[in-house]
């Protein structure tokens, strides 16, 4: 897996390493507002304050977490 400062700075991860490290970017500048990280088939989804961010990857993940933890 990419580090955060791997993804920002070299442009390297995957798609669900970079909807990661974009989620967590916003989460610093904007704390209150709740998200959710979607990994499906061959795309990583970021919902963040009414917005979606989609990135492809190749990780094979089934996931649907959300921020904050309920």
């Amino acid at each position: 897996a990419a580090q955060p400062d791997e993804v920002w700075n070299a442009h390297r991860g995957d798609g669900f390493e970079k909807a990661l490290t974009l989620a967590a970017i916003l989460h610093a500048r904007k704390p209150d507002i709740p998200f959710t990280l979607r990994a499906a088939a061959e795309t990583a989804t970021l919902a963040f304050d009414g917005a979606e961010y989609a990135f492809p990857t190749q990780k094979g993940l089934a996931l649907d977490l959300a921020w904050p933890c309920s």
